[in-house]
Protein backbone atom coordinates (compact mmCIF):
# COMPACT_ATOMS: atom_id res chain seq x y z
CA UNK A 1 0.00 0.00 0.00
CA UNK A 2 1.60 3.29 -1.31
CA UNK A 3 1.25 6.83 0.68
CA UNK A 4 -0.98 8.06 -1.61
CA UNK A 5 -3.29 5.03 -0.70
CA UNK A 6 -3.17 5.74 3.18
CA UNK A 7 -4.13 9.22 2.93
CA UNK A 8 -6.66 9.79 0.54
CA UNK A 9 -6.77 13.24 -1.37
CA UNK A 10 -10.18 13.92 0.18
CA UNK A 11 -8.83 13.83 3.92
CA UNK A 12 -5.58 15.67 2.53
CA UNK A 13 -8.00 18.65 1.55
CA UNK A 14 -10.03 17.94 4.83
CA UNK A 15 -6.89 18.30 6.47
CA UNK A 16 -5.68 21.25 4.87
CA UNK A 17 -8.66 23.43 5.18
CA UNK A 18 -7.96 22.98 8.85
CA UNK A 19 -4.54 23.70 9.05
CA UNK A 20 -5.66 26.88 6.91
CA UNK A 21 -7.63 28.31 9.70
CA UNK A 22 -4.64 29.18 11.81
CA UNK A 23 -3.40 32.81 10.98
CA UNK A 24 -1.54 33.11 7.64
CA UNK A 25 1.46 35.90 7.22
CA UNK A 26 0.01 39.74 6.99
CA UNK A 27 3.23 40.44 5.32
CA UNK A 28 1.47 41.20 1.93
CA UNK A 29 -0.83 43.61 3.10
CA UNK A 30 2.12 46.03 3.09
CA UNK A 31 1.98 45.02 -1.06
CA UNK A 32 -1.90 45.12 -1.30
CA UNK A 33 -2.78 48.07 -3.90
CA UNK A 34 -5.91 50.25 -3.19
CA UNK A 35 -8.64 49.93 -5.41
CA UNK A 36 -11.89 51.53 -6.35
CA UNK A 37 -14.78 49.46 -4.09
CA UNK A 38 -12.53 50.00 -1.13
CA UNK A 39 -13.74 51.89 1.90
CA UNK A 40 -10.92 53.67 3.69
CA UNK A 41 -11.58 55.47 6.91
CA UNK A 42 -10.38 58.52 8.56
CA UNK A 43 -10.03 59.60 11.84
CA UNK A 44 -8.87 62.80 13.36
CA UNK A 45 -7.90 62.98 17.06
CA UNK A 46 -8.29 65.92 18.87
CA UNK A 47 -10.85 68.13 21.53
CA UNK A 48 -13.18 67.13 18.90
CA UNK A 49 -13.19 63.55 16.97
CA UNK A 50 -14.01 63.52 13.44
CA UNK A 51 -14.60 59.95 12.03
CA UNK A 52 -15.50 59.72 8.40
CA UNK A 53 -15.63 56.70 5.86
CA UNK A 54 -14.03 57.17 2.76
CA UNK A 55 -15.17 55.18 -0.61
CA UNK A 56 -12.49 54.98 -3.26
CA UNK A 57 -14.77 56.09 -6.30
CA UNK A 58 -14.33 54.56 -9.62
CA UNK A 59 -12.24 57.37 -10.85
CA UNK A 60 -9.74 56.27 -7.98
CA UNK A 61 -9.71 59.13 -6.14
CA UNK A 62 -10.76 59.02 -2.50
CA UNK A 63 -12.73 62.69 -1.12
CA UNK A 64 -11.34 63.43 2.82
CA UNK A 65 -13.39 66.00 4.59
CA UNK A 66 -10.88 69.36 4.65
CA UNK A 67 -8.56 68.51 2.38
CA UNK A 68 -10.38 67.05 -0.67
CA UNK A 69 -9.69 64.37 -3.50
CA UNK A 70 -6.52 62.34 -2.55
CA UNK A 71 -5.63 59.90 -5.39
CA UNK A 72 -6.14 56.25 -3.91
CA UNK A 73 -6.44 53.46 -6.51
CA UNK A 74 -3.08 52.27 -7.22
CA UNK A 75 -1.52 52.74 -3.98
CA UNK A 76 -0.64 51.46 -0.52
CA UNK A 77 -2.43 52.16 2.47
CA UNK A 78 0.82 53.13 3.88
CA UNK A 79 1.52 55.17 1.41
CA UNK A 80 -2.12 57.10 1.53
CA UNK A 81 -1.90 57.36 5.41
CA UNK A 82 1.69 59.43 4.32
CA UNK A 83 -0.50 61.96 1.70
CA UNK A 84 -3.44 62.24 3.79
CA UNK A 85 -1.50 62.72 7.21
CA UNK A 86 0.58 65.66 5.30
CA UNK A 87 -2.36 67.39 3.70
CA UNK A 88 -3.99 67.56 7.48
CA UNK A 89 -0.67 68.61 8.51
CA UNK A 90 -0.99 71.59 7.49
CA UNK A 91 -4.55 73.03 7.98
CA UNK A 92 -6.51 73.47 10.46
CA UNK A 93 -10.13 72.02 12.12
CA UNK A 94 -12.60 74.56 13.56
CA UNK A 95 -13.20 73.17 17.93
CA UNK A 96 -16.04 74.49 19.76
CA UNK A 97 -15.39 76.33 22.88
CA UNK A 98 -18.97 77.69 24.11
CA UNK A 99 -20.25 80.17 21.67
CA UNK A 100 -17.06 80.62 19.47
CA UNK A 101 -14.62 78.23 17.27
CA UNK A 102 -11.55 78.78 17.37
CA UNK A 103 -9.08 76.87 14.32
CA UNK A 104 -6.78 74.38 15.70
CA UNK A 105 -3.37 72.80 13.50
CA UNK A 106 -3.81 69.24 12.86
CA UNK A 107 -0.93 67.36 13.66
CA UNK A 108 -0.01 64.37 11.24
CA UNK A 109 -0.39 62.08 14.60
CA UNK A 110 -3.86 63.15 15.19
CA UNK A 111 -4.86 61.72 11.95
CA UNK A 112 -5.18 57.49 11.65
CA UNK A 113 -6.24 56.49 8.12
CA UNK A 114 -7.18 52.74 7.79
CA UNK A 115 -9.20 50.13 5.76
CA UNK A 116 -12.78 50.25 6.75
CA UNK A 117 -14.08 47.46 4.72
CA UNK A 118 -12.47 45.86 1.42
CA UNK A 119 -13.94 44.57 -2.35
CA UNK A 120 -15.57 41.19 -1.47
CA UNK A 121 -14.01 37.98 -3.09
CA UNK A 122 -16.66 36.00 -6.08
CA UNK A 123 -16.60 32.46 -5.57
CA UNK A 124 -18.69 30.71 -8.69
CA UNK A 125 -17.89 26.89 -10.18
CA UNK A 126 -18.89 23.42 -9.09
CA UNK A 127 -20.95 25.15 -6.33
CA UNK A 128 -25.02 25.21 -5.53
CA UNK A 129 -24.90 28.63 -6.29
CA UNK A 130 -22.59 31.93 -6.54
CA UNK A 131 -21.16 33.27 -3.54
CA UNK A 132 -19.82 36.31 -2.38
CA UNK A 133 -17.60 36.76 0.67
CA UNK A 134 -16.71 39.80 2.83
CA UNK A 135 -12.96 40.18 2.81
CA UNK A 136 -10.67 40.07 5.69
CA UNK A 137 -7.21 40.06 6.41
CA UNK A 138 -5.92 37.01 6.69
CA UNK A 139 -8.32 35.46 3.89
CA UNK A 140 -6.91 32.64 2.13
CA UNK A 141 -8.25 30.18 -0.49
CA UNK A 142 -8.70 27.22 1.13
CA UNK A 143 -10.76 29.54 3.71
CA UNK A 144 -12.80 30.65 1.23
CA UNK A 145 -13.62 27.31 -0.22
CA UNK A 146 -14.64 26.42 3.53
CA UNK A 147 -16.86 29.82 3.50
CA UNK A 148 -18.42 28.31 0.03
CA UNK A 149 -18.99 25.56 1.37
CA UNK A 150 -17.45 23.19 -0.53
CA UNK A 151 -15.78 21.23 2.76
CA UNK A 152 -19.13 19.69 2.83
CA UNK A 153 -18.95 17.57 0.38
CA UNK A 154 -15.89 15.78 2.26
CA UNK A 155 -16.86 13.22 4.50
CA UNK A 156 -18.31 14.44 7.95
CA UNK A 157 -16.34 11.25 9.23
CA UNK A 158 -13.31 11.87 8.41
CA UNK A 159 -13.38 15.45 9.21
CA UNK A 160 -14.34 14.93 12.39
CA UNK A 161 -10.97 12.27 12.50
CA UNK A 162 -8.88 15.38 11.21
CA UNK A 163 -10.47 17.72 13.81
CA UNK A 164 -9.45 15.94 16.50
CA UNK A 165 -6.07 15.02 15.22
CA UNK A 166 -5.37 18.08 14.64
CA UNK A 167 -6.27 19.57 18.29
CA UNK A 168 -3.59 16.22 19.46
CA UNK A 169 -1.47 17.36 17.63
CA UNK A 170 -1.67 20.67 18.73
CA UNK A 171 -1.85 19.49 22.92
CA UNK A 172 1.62 17.16 21.59
CA UNK A 173 3.48 20.66 20.50
CA UNK A 174 2.35 22.64 24.24
CA UNK A 175 3.53 19.24 25.84
CA UNK A 176 6.68 19.16 24.48
CA UNK A 177 7.04 22.99 24.90
CA UNK A 178 6.70 22.29 28.39
CA UNK A 179 9.33 19.57 28.44
CA UNK A 180 11.89 21.87 26.63
CA UNK A 181 11.10 24.83 29.28
CA UNK A 182 11.34 22.35 31.94
CA UNK A 183 14.54 20.54 30.67
CA UNK A 184 15.88 24.53 29.98
CA UNK A 185 15.18 25.06 33.83
CA UNK A 186 17.17 21.30 34.55
CA UNK A 187 20.16 22.70 32.25
CA UNK A 188 19.01 19.14 30.48
CA UNK A 189 17.89 20.18 27.26
CA UNK A 190 18.91 19.69 23.87
CA UNK A 191 17.94 20.89 20.47
CA UNK A 192 16.18 17.23 19.99
CA UNK A 193 13.90 18.64 22.88
CA UNK A 194 13.32 21.99 20.67
CA UNK A 195 13.18 19.97 17.24
CA UNK A 196 10.55 17.74 19.01
CA UNK A 197 7.61 20.91 19.66
CA UNK A 198 7.97 21.35 15.76
CA UNK A 199 5.69 18.45 15.02
CA UNK A 200 3.54 20.29 12.32
CA UNK A 201 5.00 23.64 10.74
CA UNK A 202 2.25 25.97 11.80
CA UNK A 203 1.40 29.46 13.13
CA UNK A 204 0.01 28.38 16.29
CA UNK A 205 2.73 25.69 17.32
CA UNK A 206 5.07 28.83 16.47
CA UNK A 207 3.38 30.96 18.61
CA UNK A 208 3.35 27.87 21.59
CA UNK A 209 7.32 28.34 20.98
CA UNK A 210 7.38 31.81 21.34
CA UNK A 211 5.21 31.98 24.52
CA UNK A 212 7.39 29.06 26.04
CA UNK A 213 10.71 30.88 24.95
CA UNK A 214 9.16 34.21 27.01
CA UNK A 215 8.67 32.05 30.21
CA UNK A 216 11.67 31.09 29.72
CA UNK A 217 13.42 34.04 29.53
CA UNK A 218 11.00 35.56 32.11
CA UNK A 219 11.89 32.58 34.94
CA UNK A 220 15.34 33.18 33.95
CA UNK A 221 15.42 36.79 34.94
CA UNK A 222 13.65 36.01 37.99
CA UNK A 223 15.85 33.75 39.16
CA UNK A 224 18.56 36.06 38.54
CA UNK A 225 16.99 38.78 40.09
CA UNK A 226 16.22 36.52 43.57
CA UNK A 227 19.54 35.55 43.44
CA UNK A 228 20.96 39.08 43.34
CA UNK A 229 18.82 40.19 46.19
CA UNK A 230 20.29 37.65 48.68
CA UNK A 231 23.88 37.82 47.71
CA UNK A 232 23.53 41.94 48.14
CA UNK A 233 21.78 41.24 51.29
CA UNK A 234 24.50 39.02 52.74
CA UNK A 235 26.92 41.79 51.42
CA UNK A 236 24.75 44.26 53.78
CA UNK A 237 24.63 41.46 56.93
CA UNK A 238 28.54 41.22 56.89
CA UNK A 239 29.39 44.73 56.29
CA UNK A 240 26.71 44.89 59.62
CA UNK A 241 28.12 42.18 61.44
CA UNK A 242 32.06 43.39 60.84
CA UNK A 243 30.70 47.18 62.20
CA UNK A 244 29.52 45.66 65.10
CA UNK A 245 32.03 43.49 66.19
CA UNK A 246 33.89 46.27 65.95
CA UNK A 247 31.85 48.24 67.93
CA UNK A 248 31.78 45.46 70.56
CA UNK A 249 35.69 44.94 70.73
CA UNK A 250 35.78 48.66 71.26
CA UNK A 251 33.09 48.24 74.04
CA UNK A 252 35.21 45.58 76.16
CA UNK A 253 37.80 47.83 75.34
CA UNK A 254 36.90 50.35 77.32
CA UNK A 255 34.95 48.35 79.67
CA UNK A 256 38.53 46.65 80.74
CA UNK A 257 39.88 50.31 81.69
CA UNK A 258 36.97 51.18 83.37
CA UNK A 259 36.78 48.29 85.77
CA UNK A 260 40.65 48.98 86.20
CA UNK A 261 40.36 52.30 86.77
CA UNK A 262 37.56 51.27 89.45
CA UNK A 263 39.86 49.07 91.22
CA UNK A 264 42.42 51.96 91.43
CA UNK A 265 40.13 54.09 92.51
CA UNK A 266 38.56 51.88 95.16
CA UNK A 267 42.42 51.46 96.76
CA UNK A 268 43.21 54.99 96.97
CA UNK A 269 39.51 55.26 98.18
CA UNK A 270 40.51 52.98 101.28
CA UNK A 271 43.22 54.79 101.87
CA UNK A 272 41.36 58.09 101.70
CA UNK A 273 43.29 59.47 98.65
CA UNK A 274 40.07 59.94 96.63
CA UNK A 275 36.98 61.13 96.47
CA UNK A 276 34.38 59.08 96.53
CA UNK A 277 31.93 60.73 94.06
CA UNK A 278 34.84 59.99 91.50
CA UNK A 279 34.82 56.62 92.13
CA UNK A 280 30.78 56.24 91.86
CA UNK A 281 31.18 58.31 88.51
CA UNK A 282 33.64 55.91 87.17
CA UNK A 283 31.51 52.73 88.34
CA UNK A 284 28.61 54.85 86.18
CA UNK A 285 30.50 54.51 83.20
CA UNK A 286 31.98 50.86 83.64
CA UNK A 287 28.25 49.54 84.40
CA UNK A 288 27.01 51.47 80.50
CA UNK A 289 29.70 50.19 79.08
CA UNK A 290 28.90 46.34 79.94
CA UNK A 291 25.48 47.34 79.13
CA UNK A 292 26.43 48.32 75.72
CA UNK A 293 28.20 45.19 74.99
CA UNK A 294 25.36 43.00 76.33
CA UNK A 295 22.98 45.19 73.85
CA UNK A 296 26.11 44.41 71.15
CA UNK A 297 26.62 40.79 72.01
CA UNK A 298 22.46 40.58 71.31
CA UNK A 299 22.47 42.35 67.98
CA UNK A 300 25.62 40.77 66.50
CA UNK A 301 23.79 36.71 67.11
CA UNK A 302 20.39 38.68 65.39
CA UNK A 303 22.55 39.36 62.38
CA UNK A 304 24.64 36.10 62.39
CA UNK A 305 21.02 34.39 63.01
CA UNK A 306 19.98 36.63 59.41
CA UNK A 307 23.60 35.66 57.63
CA UNK A 308 22.79 32.08 58.08
CA UNK A 309 19.34 32.41 57.00
CA UNK A 310 20.45 33.83 53.83
CA UNK A 311 23.44 31.77 52.90
CA UNK A 312 21.01 28.38 53.78
CA UNK A 313 18.44 30.65 51.30
CA UNK A 314 20.90 31.15 48.78
CA UNK A 315 22.25 27.62 48.77
CA UNK A 316 18.51 26.69 48.53
CA UNK A 317 17.48 28.72 45.79
CA UNK A 318 16.49 27.11 42.43
CA UNK A 319 15.81 23.69 44.69
CA UNK A 320 12.79 23.88 45.30
CA UNK A 321 11.97 24.51 41.67
CA UNK A 322 14.20 22.03 40.66
CA UNK A 323 12.42 19.31 42.55
CA UNK A 324 9.31 20.50 41.02
CA UNK A 325 10.55 20.71 37.51
CA UNK A 326 11.80 17.04 38.39
CA UNK A 327 7.98 15.97 39.03
CA UNK A 328 6.59 17.40 36.08
CA UNK A 329 8.88 16.52 33.60
CA UNK A 330 7.76 13.15 34.86
CA UNK A 331 4.11 13.64 34.02
CA UNK A 332 5.01 15.35 31.01
CA UNK A 333 6.65 12.46 29.25
CA UNK A 334 3.99 10.22 30.35
CA UNK A 335 1.45 12.76 28.89
CA UNK A 336 3.54 12.85 25.21
CA UNK A 337 3.15 8.53 25.31
CA UNK A 338 -0.44 8.93 25.97
CA UNK A 339 -1.26 11.68 23.21
CA UNK A 340 1.15 10.06 20.47
CA UNK A 341 -0.69 6.41 21.21
CA UNK A 342 -4.29 8.35 20.81
CA UNK A 343 -3.13 10.05 17.69
CA UNK A 344 -1.71 6.63 16.18
CA UNK A 345 -5.22 5.44 16.58
CA UNK A 346 -6.74 8.39 15.12
CA UNK A 347 -3.92 7.92 11.99
CA UNK A 348 -5.35 4.19 11.73
CA UNK A 349 -8.94 5.00 11.21
CA UNK A 350 -8.16 7.35 9.14
CA UNK A 351 -5.54 5.18 6.90
CA UNK A 352 -8.50 2.29 6.97
CA UNK A 353 -11.17 4.77 5.49
CA UNK A 354 -12.17 4.17 2.28
CA UNK A 355 -13.40 7.02 0.71
CA UNK A 356 -13.93 8.75 -2.35
CA UNK A 357 -11.17 10.83 -3.52
CA UNK A 358 -12.39 14.68 -4.30
CA UNK A 359 -9.78 16.99 -6.27
CA UNK A 360 -10.26 20.14 -6.25
CA UNK A 361 -8.72 22.81 -7.83
CA UNK A 362 -9.33 26.48 -8.15
CA UNK A 363 -8.28 29.50 -10.71
CA UNK A 364 -8.10 32.74 -8.98
CA UNK A 365 -8.62 35.84 -11.54
CA UNK A 366 -6.94 38.85 -10.05
CA UNK A 367 -7.61 41.84 -11.83
CA UNK A 368 -8.74 40.48 -15.30
CA UNK A 369 -6.08 37.83 -15.29
CA UNK A 370 -6.52 34.29 -14.42
CA UNK A 371 -3.19 32.80 -12.18
CA UNK A 372 -2.00 29.51 -12.58
CA UNK A 373 -4.99 26.28 -11.56
CA UNK A 374 -4.16 25.56 -7.76
CA UNK A 375 -4.71 21.80 -6.34
CA UNK A 376 -5.86 22.53 -2.85
CA UNK A 377 -4.87 19.34 -0.72
CA UNK A 378 -1.36 20.32 -2.24
CA UNK A 379 -0.90 24.31 -1.90
CA UNK A 380 -2.96 27.21 -0.72
CA UNK A 381 -2.76 31.12 -1.75
CA UNK A 382 -3.35 34.44 -0.25
CA UNK A 383 -6.35 36.05 -1.58
CA UNK A 384 -6.77 40.05 -2.51
CA UNK A 385 -9.66 42.23 -2.40
CA UNK A 386 -11.79 41.80 -5.39
CA UNK A 387 -9.95 38.13 -6.54
CA UNK A 388 -12.75 36.10 -8.12
CA UNK A 389 -12.21 32.34 -7.62
CA UNK A 390 -13.40 29.43 -9.51
CA UNK A 391 -13.59 26.14 -8.19
CA UNK A 392 -13.83 22.57 -9.69
CA UNK A 393 -14.11 19.49 -8.02
CA UNK A 394 -13.14 16.36 -9.79
CA UNK A 395 -14.55 12.84 -8.55
CA UNK A 396 -11.90 9.29 -8.53
CA UNK A 397 -12.95 6.22 -7.00
CA UNK A 398 -10.12 4.39 -4.70
CA UNK A 399 -10.23 0.85 -5.29
CA UNK A 400 -9.99 -1.01 -2.14
CA UNK A 401 -6.45 -1.55 -0.68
Amino acid sequence: MTLKQLYPTTLALTCALILSLLAPSTGRAQDYLLQPGDVLSVRIIGPEVLEQAVPIEMDGFAWFPIIGEVQAAGATLRHVREQVANAYSVTSIPVSAGADSVPQLIQSSQVIVSVAKYRPIYVSGDLQQPLIIDFEPGLTLRKAVVLAGVGSAIDRTATVVLEQEEALILNLARVYARIWSLKSLLGTDTQEDYDNILVADTEDIRAIVEIERSLITARTEEYERQKRTIANNIIRNKVRLAALLKQKANEEEGLKLDEQVVRDLRKLAEQGLTVTSKLAEVRRAAITSAGSVLQLGSAIEDVRADLSLLEAEAESLGDSARSEAWSELSGAIGTVHEIRADLASLRAVRAASNLDRKQVMAVITRRGEPLAPVDLALDDRDLYPGDQVDILLTFLKESQS
